[in-house]
């Protein structure tokens, strides 16, 4: 249920599935490629869920799916998803929404349970074919219990695309309101406690498939709103000190690099997209901080943001694989030191301050 109110505001990053071509003769398209998805269990598995893409014509993106969903070894067991191909941040995008996988979690005819999914395919160009179908789950499950005549609804969400819950996954007890100022829900690993109301929960499952389990009180020894500030790991970045102006940042990279050259000065390439969580929280939070500005301006750094969608080729140049990404340059062009991920106040101080080493 992806659509409901309930729903985790996170997916997990999408799983790669390696195709090959097949020769899939009396299925509907060409060029078919062939793939097997592994979710369930391992002993449940056997060789994977068969998929299949193709073109609804040659030299078109691919735009056609199928799945073995009896998983009696053939695709053509239903009619095929199709989906209509769209550009997305320079790219060709085919997306497949709303497909529904059958993962076995024990033998028999009750074993088989439903796996809402996404699936795209992603190329540079209509020609282009891919190797890899990506796909992440989009449901989750839920079921209402009662804490002090209240009701709750327990939500378990798998994490990694695997389609069994584990302790590795996600859960959350939320409350059943319409008021729109209640707390929102705490999401934990399976593993962890979590909080119903002012009281801590256990969760423990009974099978792979996350249909059934218990929920147990728990004694954390400290309250709500202490375990939120103990795991709130940028609440010390909010409460840092602001500068008066954050870090400048120029907009062209070949304009910063040059002018960090002549002036015999290091450059910071920050590498960011418009849909970056982190890179905007750092924006925020930590460029802003005046131990940051401080350490930027003694090390006399020039520092630039390039967008990695609208610059491909500069981040391919660059080999950066994720965002953020800040790359320190010395005034020669050479890189010296680089992140991914979010950075602290004090981390990035830290980072700048290599720049004069």
């Amino acid at each position: 249920m992806p659509k409901s109110a309930l729903a985790p505001r996170f997916t997990p990053k999408g799983a790669a599935v390696a195709l090959t071509p097949g020769d899939q003769e009396g299925l509907p398209g060409v060029d078919h490629l062939v793939g097997r998805i592994e979710l369930g269990p391992q002993e449940m598995r056997g060789e994977g869920l068969l998929i299949c893409i193709s073109r609804s014509e040659a030299g078109k993106p691919y735009d056609t799916l199928l799945v073995d969903l009896n998983q009696d070894g053939k695709l053509n067991d239903k009619a095929p998803a199709t989906t209509t191909p769209n550009i997305l941040r320079g790219k060709i995008w085919s997306s497949f929404t709303e497909v529904t996988l059958p993962v076995r979690h024990t033998a028999g005819e009750d074993g088989l349970v439903d796996y809402p999914v996404s699936l795209w395919v992603v190329v540079a160009d209509e020609a282009e074919t891919p190797d890899a179908i990506r796909f992440t789950r989009t449901g989750f499950l839920q079921g209402e219990i009662k804490i002090d005549d209240q009701k709750y609804q327990v939500v378990v969400a798998d994490a990694n695309n695997d389609g069994i819950i584990a302790k590795y996954d996600s859960w959350a007890i939320c409350l059943v309101s319409d008021d729109a100022k209640a707390e929102p829900p705490i999401w934990r690993r399976m593993s962890e406690f979590t909080w119903g109301g002012e009281k801590a929960w256990h969760i423990w499952m009974n099978g792979t498939d996350g249909s059934s389990g218990e929920i147990l009180p728990h004694d954390p020894g400290i309250t709500r709103q202490e375990d939120i500030e103990n795991r709130d790991f940028m609440r010390v970045d909010r409460m840092a000190k602001q500068a008066k102006e954050p870090v400048p940042f120029e907009t062209d990279c070949e304009v910063a690099i040059k002018k960090a050259a002549d002036a015999g000065k290091p450059c910071f390439v920050k590498f960011e997209t418009t849909w970056c969580l982190p890179c905007k929280q750092m924006d925020a939070y930590v460029f802003t901080a005046q131990d940051v500005v401080n350490a930027v301006e003694a090390e006399g750094v020039v520092c630039v943001k390039v967008d990695g969608d609208k610059h491909r080729d500069l981040a391919d140049k660059l080999k950066v694989t994720g965002y953020p990404t800040g790359i320190l340059l010395d005034p020669s062009g050479e890189e010296t030191a680089r992140y991914t991920g979010y950075r602290s106040v004090k981390q990035m101080t830290a980072f700048f301050q290599t720049a004069g080493e």
